[in-house]
């Protein structure tokens, strides 16, 4: 299990992958692949992108870096099930 700070960084990795797949089969599979077996991972990467549609935010990297540092700050940090 990693630490929440090493978990935080691959967290934003896959959050700013998933954020530019625009076809929900295409990102389903990455999700699946990204966040394997850890469930709390993948749903708070999920709420953050639903975030994003809700806000109909354009795909800014900033804004989704800040939208990122924002949930990661904000949320617990689930078990790395790496």
């Amino acid at each position: 299990m990693n630490s929440p700070n090493q978990s935080q960084p691959r967290e934003r990795r896959i959050y700013l992958a998933a954020s530019v797949i625009d076809d929900p089969v295409d990102l389903a599979a990455f999700l699946d692949s990204a966040c394997g077996n850890n469930t709390r991972l993948r749903i708070r990467i999920t709420k953050l992108l639903e975030v994003e549609s809700r806000l109909q935010l354009e795909p800014d990297p900033l804004i989704r870096e800040v939208l990122a540092k924002l949930l990661a700050s904000e949320w617990p940090h689930p078990a790395d099930d790496e």
